[in-house]
């Protein structure tokens, strides 16, 4: 699961943008500060006035620190599985999986201790846990993230964003919007050209971890 493309991320700010320099007077009157928009650590998403009258609101650090608990277990596992197999923790390796959902770790370590890690990073089930749920939320978080960060440069609001978030805060966990996300995405790649999807799956048919990237 990669991001959705720059075109739809940067859309909406970029056509507000043009529309206050060729309406300078309709933007004073409308526009609201940054800081009002999306806080630091909670973010309120205000729809178009007559459709939802109270706003939207996420905690992107609560997503932060749910993606940060599962990034420190599996760097930590790594590092423990390499120091048992007589490698350095310290090295470079990337982790992926293969069509079968088996780990193939990559690095420049012992071909037979590499082989170990594999099978045993396969047989872990708490590991695959975390790995699954690191491979939609971490997509998610950047994006997510990058919103705010625009939203914030510009003192914009996002529709496409805004869709992905339920008025019903229970609902509006990270899982929830990485489900959403990935049915917005799959919709997107849909209506692209036939070449366009087979990149578009090409790029996004694997989820890399890097540890000591």
């Amino acid at each position: 699961m990669s991001l959705i493309s720059n075109e739809i991320a940067y859309q909406i700010p970029q056509d507000l943008s043009r529309s206050t320099l060729l309406n300078p007077e309709k933007s004073e009157v409308n526009s609201t500060p940054a800081n009002d928009i999306l806080p630091a650590d909670a973010v309120n998403l205000r729809l178009s006035e007559g459709f939802q009258s109270a706003p939207k609101k996420i905690s992107v650090n609560e997503y932060k620190d749910a993606v940060g608990k599962d990034t420190a277990f599996i760097k930590e596992t790594l590092r423990n599985k390499l120091a048992e197999v007589g490698m350095n923790p310290e090295m470079r390796l990337e982790i992926s999986r293969d069509l079968f959902g088996n780990f193939q770790a990559k690095g420049n370590g012992i071909p037979s201790a590499m082989e170990q890690v594999n099978k045993d990073l396969t047989n872990n089930k708490a590991f695959h846990e975390a790995f699954n749920r690191l491979s939609t939320d971490q997509p998610t978080l950047n994006y997510v993230d990058n919103v705010v960060k625009v939203a914030n440069a510009y003192g914009v609001h996002n529709n496409v964003f805004s869709s992905l978030v339920s008025a019903t805060p229970d609902n509006n966990g990270l899982s929830d919007i990485a489900h959403r996300y990935d049915a917005l995405k799959s919709n997107v790649v849909s209506m692209q050209k036939p070449d366009d999807q087979i990149q578009e799956t090409q790029e996004d048919e694997q989820f890399r971890f890097i540890l000591n990237g």
